[in-house]
């Protein structure tokens, strides 16, 4: 059986409002864009506790909205914090490291290793072989690609 949280949302979509690509906590249906508190009638709920977790979220809705974040950071800000040629560990679950790649005044956020595996550039034969293997790779002089920074982790 539906809520009327629900239902109240559902009814808001089916009008035709703009909606937003965020999901509810308590509902799989998407959110109204810019639903202030005043756009839904929150006396068609039955009890209290309804009424302040409805608040609650569309506080938390309405502060998204303003404020839309990509991947938990805010859009812009790490490239501007980062330094130049500088690899650094990466928030990103597929790479273990990122840098920012400064070049004929371009900039560009790179992103490369195995977050799984460590590198053992002290065992002469691996680091031989990765060396060897690599050198192959498209970009191993373009501080652009993610292979120029792998081979720099290597010593390659």
């Amino acid at each position: 059986m539906k809520s009327k949280f629900d239902t109240i949302v559902e009814t808001y979509i089916s009008t035709g409002h703009s909606v937003a690509p965020v999901q509810s906590v308590r509902t799989s249906h998407t959110v109204p864009k810019n639903t202030t508190k005043n756009a839904i009638d929150k006396n068609k709920m039955d009890n209290e506790d309804e009424r302040s977790s409805f608040d609650s979220y569309l506080d938390k809705l309405n502060k998204w909205n303003n404020n839309p974040r990509v991947d938990g950071v805010e859009e812009g800000s790490d490239k501007d914090k980062m330094k130049c040629n500088k690899p650094t560990s990466s928030d990103s679950k597929n790479k273990k490291f990122k840098v920012k790649a400064c070049k004929d005044g371009k900039e560009k956020i790179v992103q490369f290793g195995d977050p799984n595996l460590n590198i053992k550039k002290s065992n002469p034969e691996r680091k031989k072989s990765y060396c060897a293997r690599s050198s192959g790779i498209k970009g191993k002089n373009d501080k652009f690609s993610a292979n120029y920074w792998s081979r720099k982790k290597w010593d390659c």
